[in-house]
């Protein structure tokens, strides 16, 4: 049986922290897999306006640290209008 978590606020800390989550999300908690909400309104914060080095960067940083510590990721796009 695959173990997993979803962990909304994951991409927003600071980087050592968000490792030492990751960490305890592998490690203690044996989860083999992590979903990743990605908040459209803060990935996009104005129509057109994206930046890879805040919201977004969270987001591949976490995806990244993730594989890194062998989990698989699911990501979903939240908060998406139109």
């Amino acid at each position: 049986m695959l173990r997993g978590i979803d962990d909304v606020p994951l991409p927003t800390p600071a980087p050592d922290a968000r490792a030492q989550h990751l960490q305890e999300i592998a490690g203690q908690l044996r989860a083999a897999v992590l979903r990743v909400d990605c908040l459209w309104p803060l990935a996009e914060p104005a129509e057109g306006q994206y930046s890879d080095s805040g919201y977004l960067g969270g987001v591949v940083a976490t995806v990244e640290a993730a594989h890194t510590l062998g989990l698989k990721v699911i990501v979903t796009m939240d908060h998406v209008s139109k």
